[in-house]
């Protein structure tokens, strides 16, 4: 039932992306419909969390010196230019524009006491830094498994939210990569986004972002538009990954790899796949981890 259910779901979506591209529109789905694939099982169960603050990733690249990261294959133009980003200036300017609005308002975009009172005193130390940029949740749920001789599945959402706008606003990537040679059932995995502005934080509206891109029978990848290219001006504060894996024989334990990169500096980030026996993904320079979740289904 759940899987049907799913694929009409799907061939809907697909339907509406034939027409949108027969029309040349772009694929929005606006704040008033509620049309985004959402999954009602209500047997998940949360199976790794993890927040990761995106000026600590910041610090981590900037203190990294020129000859290290020219040998991790960053061109002398890109470090000059990751030099030249003026990171406290640009989230000072943003304060600044907080600190007009009400405690309210602030409220009202996500911001806790503490926080608001760091706007009200922003002195630009490292602390206050730390505490008013964006920080990314990511959270990993096992919405369905089941276990057969001649059958195993495992249903996972891998769900991102950052706390407020980013100051890096390029692509940015998931990833996910499992064991025992499971493979991606593509027609019931894909990805979502829900859009927000950047001045103050609220929803404006939804899009289907596609399918994933498999990686053999090991893994999957999605790039994810952070800023949408139909509304600029709106960023993905929020996410979902649905990915869906099978095999036809017993699989009695499962691990799974999933990450979220956000990309600081390169043009085109991409990931690889661990091929030895570990599990592993390395995205590319210039593309920070900021969340990793490590599952372990020990009984499936």
């Amino acid at each position: 039932m759940k899987k049907t259910r799913l694929k009409k779901v799907m061939k809907l979506v697909s339907s509406v992306i034939v027409s949108a591209l027969l029309l040349n529109v772009a694929l929005v789905i606006p704040a008033s419909a509620q049309s985004i694939p959402v999954n009602t099982n209500n047997k998940e169960v949360l199976v790794g969390q993890t927040v990761i603050n995106e000026y600590d990733k910041y610090k981590e690249l900037i203190n990294t010196n020129d000859d290290t990261l020219l040998s991790e294959g960053y061109s002398k133009e890109e470090v000059n230019k990751l030099r030249s980003v003026d990171y406290k200036g640009l989230l000072k300017a943003r304060v600044e524009k907080n600190a007009k609005l009400s405690d309210n308002d602030l409220i009202k975009k996500g911001y806790t006491s503490n926080q608001i009172s760091q706007i009200r005193n922003y002195k630009g130390t490292e602390d206050q830094m730390q505490a008013l940029s964006a920080s990314l949740y990511l959270s990993t749920y096992n919405t369905y498994h089941i276990n057969s001789p001649s059958k195993s599945e495992a249903d996972f959402r891998t769900d991102w939210t950052w706390t407020s706008p980013p100051i890096f606003e390029r692509d940015d990537l998931w990833a996910a990569t499992w064991s025992e040679g499971m493979y991606l059932m593509d027609s019931v995995s894909f990805a979502t986004a829900q859009y927000y502005l950047q001045t103050d934080d609220t929803y404006h509206h939804s899009e289907y972002l596609g399918s994933l891109t498999p990686n053999l029978n090991n893994g999957a990848s999605k790039k994810i538009y952070l800023i949408s290219s139909s509304y600029p001006g709106t960023y993905a504060k929020t996410g979902s990954v649905y990915y869906d894996i099978s095999k036809q024989a017993q699989v009695p334990e499962l691990a799974v790899l999933a990450k979220y990169g956000h990309t600081q500096i390169a043009i085109n980030p991409t990931v690889a796949f661990s091929t030895s026996g570990a599990l592993g993904i390395t995205f590319s320079y210039g593309v920070a981890e900021m969340g990793t979740n490590n599952v372990h289904i020990t009984t499936m």
